[in-house]
């Protein structure tokens, strides 16, 4: 299977003429447009969490190596016990790897997680840029176990047996354009497709974690995240905590001193992702105040 959805992306075959919802608009196609940039994203961490009728719940895309692409599937966590792995990969490319999550209630009152990831790839063969979609939609509740969630089916956010489209660049044509290319659009399809039940949804009164502050699902879209390129700080406290995650409730052991240098992989509000290269390669986050640039 990951071999056919190796060969199928890079022949960019999988797209989807058909279930073109809405035209994009000219802004909306050049925002996707200038998000081919190759920028290597692979070690970008795609997660989300959420807090649903008061669950603490984790969806995460597990990645694996394949070059010259990735892997993922879907690990969910509920509360603090983790749902396993449904063993269902997908494929996407290794740059400008952007994730896109929405979550909703289902008519059965299980929660649905749609996790996608748009990237970019260059076939040289046609000298064709292409802007990848990958994923699936799984289906949970406290009862779920041992990797029990694959793919909903009844979502429909693409056709075929394999979870993927493409949009070509630069070339503005409507019919090659993949539709469901956010949140919003996303959540109009499951509640489309009898996924999810718009008024369940709405009672639900779902929240993400960003920072360290709980924000309604629909603000969270509008955050716009920001993946800055990689050049060399320099950490300004004597001693500088890590963090697991951008939250200040994730802090570890571990600690930079002043004047370490550190490699930036991503910024998310007001926290960094950083590289740390000494004896030994480390990755953590730090508040974003607590660096300077190198000049």
């Amino acid at each position: 299977m990951k071999q056919i959805l190796k060969i199928l992306t890079i022949l960019g075959l999988v797209y989807i003429p058909n279930l073109l919802a809405n035209e994009p608009t000219p802004e909306e196609y050049k925002e996707i447009v200038d998000s081919f940039k190759l920028k290597d994203t692979s070690e970008k961490e795609l997660s989300r969490t959420y807090k649903i009728n008061g669950e603490i719940i984790k969806a995460e895309l597990q990645k694996e190596e394949n070059e010259p692409f990735q892997f993922t599937q879907h690990i969910i966590t509920f509360g603090d016990r983790d749902l396993g792995e449904p063993n269902y990969w997908t494929g996407i490319n290794k740059y400008d790897q952007k994730p896109l999550f929405v979550s909703c209630i289902a008519p059965d009152k299980k929660i649905v997680f749609a996790s996608l990831v748009r990237s970019s790839y260059y076939y040289k063969q046609k000298k064709q840029k292409l802007v990848n979609y990958a994923g699936f939609v799984a289906g949970v509740d406290k009862d779920t176990c041992c990797g029990n969630y694959g793919d909903v089916g009844d979502a429909k956010l693409f056709e075929g047996e394999v979870s993927s489209a493409y949009t070509s660049i630069p070339t503005y044509k409507p019919n090659e354009f993949y539709p469901y290319f956010n949140e919003q659009r996303i959540l109009a399809r499951l509640y489309e497709t009898g996924t999810c039940d718009k008024e369940a949804t709405k009672n639900a009164n779902i929240l993400v974690l960003v920072g360290d502050k709980w924000i309604s699902q629909e603000e969270s879209w509008n955050i716009k995240e920001t993946i800055v390129e990689t050049i060399t700080q320099t950490i300004l406290p004597k001693k500088q905590p890590l963090y697991k995650s951008p939250s200040i409730d994730s802090k570890t052991k571990m600690y930079l001193i002043k004047g370490d240098k550190v490699e930036i992989l991503e910024e998310k509000d007001n926290w960094l992702h950083i590289l740390y290269k000494g004896k030994k390669e480390i990755k953590a986050w730090i508040p974003k105040d607590a660096i300077k640039a190198t000049e």
